[in-house]
């Protein structure tokens, strides 16, 4: 192979990546390659591709959405010292368990913290003009990617540094975000909003935490869906507190408090806790009951923990049954400052919602009851509502000044797609 069919990308990588099974490893090509395939796909122009795209055989001319290269993966160095990223044997940031064992015969941890200097990409590519489309192209997919276990939350970040030991200059992450978030289209129109969130440093004396990226995340996303206690002062739920829902209507959280009271379970820490009265608490659930957290990540149970019999499990009777719906909220860490953006795939939250509704289930006295909880169509809970500028956070930036500060960076028009649509097979 000729040196000139080769590109390398030396990357620097911002935050750790988690692996399961305890294996210390770094990006991997079958996770890489076929996103960046993807990613390609859609930032280069139809008429464009068709002399880069492997062949599904030698004898057969149609193609497959797979481009014609190949990746080799080194990394520089030694694994760095995580311990900045663990504290009692827990990973820090939007992680919730311990390391733990992968399996009752080993000592490995189940999940392991991996961190390089630098990692080096190597592409071997014999078309020129995909060469030409690789080097365009594949720093601002880094800028725009995480990767690993709970990558979604700034975990597995990486920054292309050079490309063929040439320095990139990459100065602006905004922009390019901003600029790629144009490319993930529905009807010629972005469905991907970008925010912003930064340190505040009124956080320094308030709740005694160095600045980490992935702890402001963490704390951010768990403000956002449940709300957080901080040294012992109530930060309200974004979603379920601050939102303004309709008459006759609730949210799934509530909602559960409602049954759990209902079967004559003491719920006053709870009502205590978001200084609620149990005189004024309601005895019977509402007409409505909507399924809103889900919407930014699907648990398959909830569970009030200080609560015996506090647990529900949920399944859905509607369409396909989920175990699993990954936020569709990405964050992506700034190197160099102490903020952080959110990309927020609109898209990926309808695809949810459509026709859907789950069946809440507490085995309380081994009735196992199903409550049916519907996850409310934009109309009734709009998601966007939340982000947009002057909406449900903008609004309520006071109260959480002492810990963030929010700003939009780029936002979607609202809703430019059809909501149930099917997608037409050539749009982006």
């Amino acid at each position: 192979m000729f040196e000139s069919n080769k590109i390398t990308f030396t990357l620097k990588q911002v935050t750790p990546i988690i692996h399961f099974k305890g294996e210390k490893d770094t990006l991997r090509g079958t996770d890489l390659k076929p996103r960046f395939d993807k990613f390609l796909n859609l930032v280069i122009d139809e008429k464009e591709k068709k002399d880069l795209l492997l062949k599904k055989s030698k004898d057969n001319n149609e193609q497959i959405d797979a481009f014609d290269y190949k990746i080799k993966i080194s990394k520089i160095g030694k694994n760095l010292n995580c311990n900045q990223y663990l504290k009692n044997r827990k990973i820090i940031g939007a992680y919730f368990g311990d390391l733990g064992k992968s399996s009752k015969d080993s000592d490995k941890p189940a999940y392991e913290l991996s961190l390089y200097k630098n990692i080096d990409v190597e592409f071997i590519v014999n078309n020129d003009r995909l060469k030409a489309e690789i080097k365009k192209w594949f720093p601002k997919f880094m800028i725009f990617n995480t990767f690993g276990t709970r990558k979604n939350k700034g975990y597995g970040y990486f920054l292309p540094e050079k490309c063929n030991n040439k320095f990139l200059n990459i100065t602006n992450l905004e922009s390019i975000i901003k600029e790629l978030s144009d490319k993930y289209c529905y009807k010629s129109k972005s469905y991907l909003g970008v925010y912003k969130i930064e340190f505040s440093e009124k956080k320094k004396n308030y709740n005694n935490k160095e600045f980490n990226h992935l702890n402001l995340i963490k704390d951010f996303h768990q403000i956002l869906k449940s709300g957080m206690n901080f040294n012992k002062v109530y930060k309200k739920s974004i979603m379920l507190k601050q939102y303004k829902y309709s008459e006759n209507s609730c949210n799934e959280k509530k909602a559960m408090k409602i049954i759990l009271n209902s079967q004559g379970i003491n719920i006053d820490v709870l009502l205590n806790k978001s200084g609620q009265s149990k005189k004024d608490f309601p005895k019977k659930l509402p007409q409505n009951v909507y399924y809103v957290r889900g919407m930014l990540g699907f648990s398959p149970f909830y569970e009030f923990r200080k609560i015996k019999n506090g647990k529900f499990s949920l399944k859905s009777d509607v369409g396909e049954n989920i175990e699993r719906f990954e936020s569709p909220i990405q964050y992506i860490p700034i190197p160099n400052e102490k903020a952080v953006l959110l990309l927020v795939n609109y898209k990926k939250i309808e695809e949810f919602r459509t026709n859907r509704e789950f069946n809440f289930t507490n085995n309380q006295n081994n009735k196992n009851k199903k409550y049916i909880f519907k996850v409310p169509t934009e109309d009734k809970y709009s998601i966007h509502n939340i982000f947009k500028e002057n909406g449900v956070i903008d609004s309520k930036k006071d109260e959480y000044e002492d810990y963030f500060q929010y700003s939009v960076i780029k936002d979607i028009e609202e809703y430019p797609y059809g909501i149930g649509e099917k997608e037409d097979k050539n749009v982006k």
